[in-house]
């Protein structure tokens, strides 16, 4: 390896950045911010025009991880654990794609899929695995501020699976203590930051003299409207006197499908404004990721399902309340406790006051310290590893990591076969779900071809 490429890595970003999606075109862009000295390539498990709103033309990484070598491939953040390769291809596909995908057989599916993302199957929509690509079986893999408890709540199989992937990574910065807690049940070596999303608050701190707005921003998902009710959660808004006081601005942190609606929205408008023609009530149209974070700095209070609602509000002193969800309950009880947390509609007046009353806070800057801090020694890692190459026995170690894979599947997949043999013996008795036939036969053709493709290299 030359200085030259030593001073330059080249390397992929993967990210769910290939949709209006707040948080992660903030990971890309924030992380962009880090890797001015290197080579790189944003990428996602389909391709995107995102020019509109980060500048950038997002390809499939699978085609590029067959042809084209990289010194690291890096998760740039997110709630990626869980995440399955269905919910990214309905995420990103309009509503006839989707439709089309959701008729289809498990075969012809997997052909949609490859007809995109190339010829290796998609394993985490996220977290690309080096291994499975020749020219990039000594990549250094990095995944940065991510959450992966979801894990915990995988089939038997597919856990095993991912457990396999984590344990190629070279570096692992997870950014809640429930996936912390995860990683070291398990043995993997790992790190727990805050969010990289916080280190706005050092790379582009608000003015001294910035004098903050009367509005109060109200953010809702639409999984979350629909379980409130949207007349109950439109109710709810009529019943505050805190949003009485406060002109209100419905605001969105992100359109992609699964997140929020703008008709969703105007239906909430339209009830609150009919039952009271007074009241201070707008929708927030923009979904540049730039004006949507000085819209957050610049609140009185914020009220919203979103995590990066939530972070970018702590980032910038500004009092904050998150209605409940797995992802942002785990990082608030990690980082950010003191200000309303899990609540429902029905105790939003109550939790809104709460936090107003709230002396200002400046967990933001530590917090952003942190993050700061972290993602430049991830980038020292990806350095140095560039310029070395990794360790001269990389391959073997990924080889054995993979074998311990295999062992922790196949035992896996031998209790799911008792469990299928159980329920055909006796149908009526409720039993756990079988593995496909033929599964173990065609894991292990697909190992065994791994295992011969990574020795030829």
């Amino acid at each position: 390896m030359t200085d030259d490429t030593a001073r330059r890595p080249r390397i992929l970003c993967v990210g769910a950045y290939e949709r209006d999606n707040f948080g992660d075109l903030l990971f890309q862009i924030i992380t962009a911010q880090y890797l001015g000295d290197a080579d790189v390539v944003y990428a996602a498990p389909f391709a995107a025009d995102m020019t509109d709103l980060i500048g950038l033309e997002i390809p499939t990484y699978g085609p590029l991880l067959e042809s084209e070598a990289f010194d690291a491939i890096w998760t740039v953040g997110g709630e990626v654990g869980g995440t399955s390769v269905d919910y990214a291809f309905r995420t990103r596909h309009d509503k006839e794609a989707t439709r089309v995908y959701d008729a289809a057989t498990p075969e012809e599916r997997r052909e949609m899929i490859a007809a995109e993302f190339g010829a290796v199957p998609m394993e985490s929509p996220y977290i690309p695995r080096p291994s499975a690509y020749p020219k990039n079986v000594r990549a250094a893999l990095v995944l940065n501020s991510v959450g992966l408890a979801g894990i915990r709540g995988l089939g038997s199989i597919r856990r095993a699976g991912m457990l396999g992937l984590l344990h190629e990574a070279t570096r692992i910065t997870v950014r809640d203590s429930a996936a912390s807690r995860f990683l070291a049940a398990e043995g993997i070596e790992h790190r727990l930051e805050p969010d990289l999303v916080h280190s706005i608050a050092i790379t582009r701190p608000r003015p001294a003299d910035a004098v903050p707005g009367d509005y109060v921003l109200l953010q809702a998902s639409t999984t979350h409207v629909k379980r409130y009710g949207i007349k109950a959660f439109a109710q709810a808004i009529i019943d505050s006197d805190v949003l009485r006081d406060h002109p209100v601005r419905l605001f969105t942190a992100g359109t992609a499908p699964g997140h929020d609606s703008f008709e969703q929205y105007e239906q909430i408008r339209d009830l609150v404004l009919r039952a009271d023609p007074s009241r201070r009530l707008e929708i927030s149209r923009t979904i540049d990721p730039w004006e949507r974070v000085d819209e957050i700095a610049g609140a009185k209070l914020w009220i919203g399902s979103s995590l990066h609602g939530r972070i970018i509000s702590a980032a910038y002193g500004v009092p904050r309340v998150s209605f409940a969800k797995r992802k942002v309950d785990d990082y608030v009880r990690t980082w950010d406790a003191d200000m309303p947390w899990r609540i429902d509609h029905t105790q939003m007046n109550e939790a809104a006051a709460q936090a107003l009353a709230m002396p200002t806070d400046d967990r933001g800057q530590e917090l952003g310290r942190r993050a700061h801090e972290n993602i430049l020694s991830v980038v020292e890692h990806v350095k140095e590893w560039a310029a070395t190459g990794g360790p001269a026995d990389r391959v073997e170690e990924v080889l054995a990591i993979r074998n311990a894979q295999w062992s922790r599947m196949t035992l896996e997949i031998a209790r799911a076969e008792a469990a299928r043999a159980v329920a055909e013996a006796a149908p009526a008795t409720p039993s756990a779900p079988a593995a496909p036939v033929g599964l173990a036969r065609r894991v292990r053709r697909r190992l065994g071809r791994v295992v011969r493709r990574v020795r030829g290299r």
